[in-house]
């Protein structure tokens, strides 16, 4: 059984399920639309580059890319942006530029797959993750060239990691079955200012060894009590020693440890809002990024059991140690359950 199940999403991009893990990667309600509600539109683009025309971004658990997607498509052509998307599943970057996204850029869909090449994938785990996954109760999903891509490449002796190859073969994809005009060709010049790094690892491994100051992070991982490793207090800490003072974290989650992670990391936190509805936390050293505070519910809440956050010191423990420690520390803490404190509010 193929771990990823394909789903169509209400905004018309496609959503993801992992077989795996038990859990959705996109909301149904639209994978692309929560990518800018969620991520985009609460970080304030503009303040970022304000009197700056480069920034550093680090997409954690970038998966299909919906989120450095949005970003690419909300930010001008002479902007210098480099992208740092980590994920551990390989297969996932590869799908990104053939996914059926409902954002209708086949510039950003070839520059992806440009990218790639030049991160060193080649043609053959190109070809190999394409047959797995582009079947026949798959095909709305894909993007109309993912069929000829790979007849066209597959057929072609080629030797592997030769970029400049792999391009113009690429190049030739766009020309004669993407592009709708000649005029058109120009958009294979765009976003030369967009650099891209896949590491397919640990993001905690990986946020050990850059020294990367970074503008934005998107923190997107599957849910704290699905997979605690990446809302740690430790790792949280480690993340905002690798912020300005006006960078942002922003995340779709509103859990409650990961928040009190983030106040344990001296950071000022807020909420995002989509409809009047909380839907995740943003964080910053800058409390004029925050538009939103923590209210004294949130506050109180995380003074409770609820709020003891997941600890990971050497950023190396599986999830289930991670969620053993933290069921015994709140078992053992003096604190008021989260229970006793919701129905105080009752009386």
């Amino acid at each position: 059984m193929n771990e990823l199940i394909f789903y169509k999403t209400a905004d018309n991009s496609t959503g993801l399920y992992n077989n795996l893990v038990k859990d959705i990667y996109h909301s149904k309600t639209g994978a692309l639309k929560e990518a800018f509600e969620k991520f985009i539109y609460p970080i304030n683009l503009k303040n970022i580059l304000t009197n700056k025309n480069n920034i550093n971004v680090l997409d954690i658990c970038s998966g299909i890319l919906y989120n450095t997607k949005a970003l690419i498509s909300s930010i001008n052509d002479d902007v210098k942006a480099n992208i740092d998307c980590i994920d551990k599943n390989k297969e996932l970057s590869i799908l990104a530029p053939f996914i059926s996204d409902s954002l209708f850029n086949e510039s950003i869909n070839l520059k992806i797959l440009n990218q790639l090449l030049e991160n060193g994938i080649t043609m053959d785990e190109i070809i190999l993750c394409l047959k797995l996954y582009y079947t026949p109760e798959n095909f709305s999903f894909f993007l109309p060239f993912t069929s000829y891509f790979i007849n066209f490449i597959k057929n072609l002796p080629y030797k592997n990691n030769l970029h400049c190859q792999n391009k113009r073969f690429l190049h030739n994809i766009y020309y004669e079955y993407i592009s709708t005009s000649m005029n058109k060709r120009s958009s294979l010049n765009e976003y030369e200012n967009l650099r891209l790094n896949f590491e397919f690892c640990d993001a905690r491994n990986f946020i050990k060894k850059t020294d990367t100051i970074y503008d934005i992070i998107f923190l997107d991982g599957f849910s704290p009590q699905k997979d605690p490793c990446l809302w740690s207090e430790d790792f949280i800490k480690e993340l905002s020693s690798h912020l300005n003072y006006n960078s942002i974290i922003v995340s779709y989650s509103k859990s409650t440890p990961f928040r009190a992670a983030l106040l344990n990391s001296n950071l000022f936190v807020g909420k995002t809002f989509i409809e009047n509805v909380d839907s995740g936390t943003i964080a910053s050293n800058n409390p004029q990024n925050i538009n939103f505070k923590l209210s004294d519910f949130d506050l109180n809440l995380i003074n409770t059991r609820c709020g003891i956050t997941y600890k990971d010191k050497n950023l190396n423990l599986s999830p289930s140690e991670i969620i053993s420690n933290r069921k015994l520390e709140q078992n053992t803490s003096s604190r008021v359950s989260s229970t006793k404190f919701l129905k105080s509010l009752k009386k």
